[in-house]
């Protein structure tokens, strides 16, 4: 259990710091709307990485580290696209 624990922790922190900072260097690099597409094809290499670390660090447990990542990630972006939330 303690391995899926920091198996999704690690998982989701790397996924937020790599789409952080993807973001930022794609908003630099492009001066338009134009780098939301190559944003959207980041965004999905990162979130295979990301679901691929946390399996990897879950020995045993892939399936469950991997729906515990999922429900995290969608947990945490329902909260922040919640129009309460953002108020």
């Amino acid at each position: 259990m303690r391995y899926i624990i920091l198996a999704v922790l690690v998982g989701y922190t790397v996924n937020a710091l790599l789409i952080a900072g993807a973001e930022q260097l794609l908003s630099m690099a492009f001066a338009d709307r134009t780098w939301m597409r190559a944003d959207v094809a980041t965004q999905c290499v990162i979130q295979a990485v990301s679901g691929y670390l946390c399996s990897r660090m879950a020995r045993d447990k892939e399936r469950a580290a991997t729906i515990g990542l999922i429900i995290v990630g969608l947990l945490v972006e329902d909260d922040l696209s919640c129009p309460i939330m953002a108020r």
